[in-house]
């Protein structure tokens, strides 16, 4: 032991030198960012985005040293200016990884006090109708890996979790004459199996450049059908762990969480004929729900035996939805057996007294993102279920007569032998 010592030997200046750097600390500046420049709109409908925070949650997590695994959660009071620096000291060569959530419910951020990231993987679900919503406190997140090599500043821009569907007017413009004329009110308009489960994190690694890996992995090329034709983005796809529209939790929570929460509302996966669930509760509702009452003269379009076309009602509402859905994009037109539940926008008309659904499949939709529809158009009737439209078969036969082929009788022997019981023979 006294040789190994004397080969590694040091002037007790210089071991006080490295203990000193060892237990240096350095400073990361945090800069929250929360405005409104990240969402983006793709026409010219001008609708406010008023959305801002009422809470910010940092979880750190030690990625490496002697206190590998260590969890801290601050809870932060935000700055009203849309820009909230947090200072994050440590000993300098620190790595640390960072969740940063805005806008969650106090009993989904005490839930979340002391997950390690194999639980926010596993168990990190953010129940929108708990409490986890309002159209001017949408939950928003973001992640980063911090080095703490010197004292450094870092933006943080974060990603709010749902994107927003903005509908101006609703338009009815007929392309079948037999149509126009007849009376049409709209009855709802709705987000069909709405999401109502987030997931917090999609992976244990993170990234000191891509802010938004872990949350949503990496951009790719979107589907051609793609809700608003957008080429690229983030694209979810479900696993063999992903919730189902039918999925139920009970969370381990307190508060809001301590009950049994479904993965989905406004479920019209397999619906019958003319049923359009709504069951969205709370702030969900004003989320995902726009509703008329016929009773009170509400949702009318176009007067029986009106023939000035097109016809335009004023919807003026924003939905709001989670990213992704519970099951991967399909075919809309399909068999019934063959439908799948994907989150839609889904519009119910009454026409003549029947009903009839519009569903519109949002594909590929991004979070932070604002889709602004300026007239949804009806050309011609919709479909009979909420969910899906019924694919339609068609079969050509080609028939002919053949003539007649004739075949005379001159007699035809008809009874049987008493004693044999065998018919009687033909002559």
């Amino acid at each position: 032991m006294l040789l190994a010592a004397s080969c590694n030997k040091e002037t007790p200046g210089e071991a006080r030198k490295d203990l000193s750097l060892a237990e240096e600390e350095v400073t990361t500046s945090l800069r929250i960012i929360t405005g409104k420049t990240g969402t983006k709109a793709y026409n010219a409908t001008d609708y406010p985005l008023n959305d801002g925070i009422e809470r910010l949650d940092i979880y750190t997590f030690r990625q490496s040293g002697e206190n590998s695994g260590e969890k801290i959660h601050y809870t932060v009071t935000p700055d009203p200016s849309g820009v909230t620096v947090y200072n994050l000291k440590d000993k300098k060569n620190s790595d640390i990884g960072v969740l940063v959530f805005a806008n969650l419910d106090e009993d989904t951020a005490t839930l979340f006090e002391g997950f390690t990231l194999f639980n926010f993987y596993d168990n990190g679900k953010i129940f929108i109708n708990a409490g986890n919503f309002a159209p001017d406190a949408m939950p928003m997140a973001a992640a980063i890996k911090l080095d703490y090599s010197e004292d450094k500043t870092i933006d943080l821009p974060l990603m709010r979790l749902l994107c927003r569907i903005d509908l101006d007017k609703l338009k009815i413009d007929f392309d079948d004459e037999s149509l126009r004329g007849k009376e049409v009110w709209v009855r709802n308009i709705i987000i069909g199996n709405a999401v109502n489960v987030m997931t917090t994190v999609k992976s244990y690694n993170f990234s000191a450049t891509d802010l938004y890996a872990m949350q949503f992995g990496s951009k790719t090329t979107l589907a051609a059908n793609s809700f608003g034709g957008l080429a690229y983005g983030y694209k979810f796809t479900t696993t063999a762990y992903s919730p189902s529209v039918t999925s139920t939790y009970y969370s381990p929570g307190a508060g809001k969480l301590a009950t049994t929460i479904k993965a989905a509302y406004n479920v019209v996966y397999q619906k019958a004929k003319g049923v359009l669930t709504i069951d969205a509760p709370g702030n969900l509702y004003e989320a995902t729900v726009q509703s008329y009452d016929k009773s009170a003269g509400q949702g009318r379009i176009v007067t029986a035996g009106d023939m000035t076309y097109p016809h335009t009602f004023t919807v003026n509402k924003s939905f709001y939805a989670y990213y992704a859905s519970l099951a991967n994009p399909s075919d809309i037109i399909c068999d019934y057996n063959k439908q799948v539940a994907t989150q839609k926008l889904i519009v119910e008309l009454e026409i003549d007294g029947e009903t009839w659904f519009y569903p519109i499949e949002l594909t590929d939709t991004q979070p932070n993102t604002v889709y602004q529809i300026e007239n949804l158009t009806i050309k011609n009737l919709g479909s009979a279920y909420a969910n899906f439209y019924e694919k339609k078969y068609a079969a050509e036969f080609t028939i002919s007569v053949a003539e007649w082929t004739e075949c005379p009788i001159a007699n035809w022997n008809v009874g049987v032998d008493p004693n044999t019981g065998e018919p009687a023979a033909q002559d």
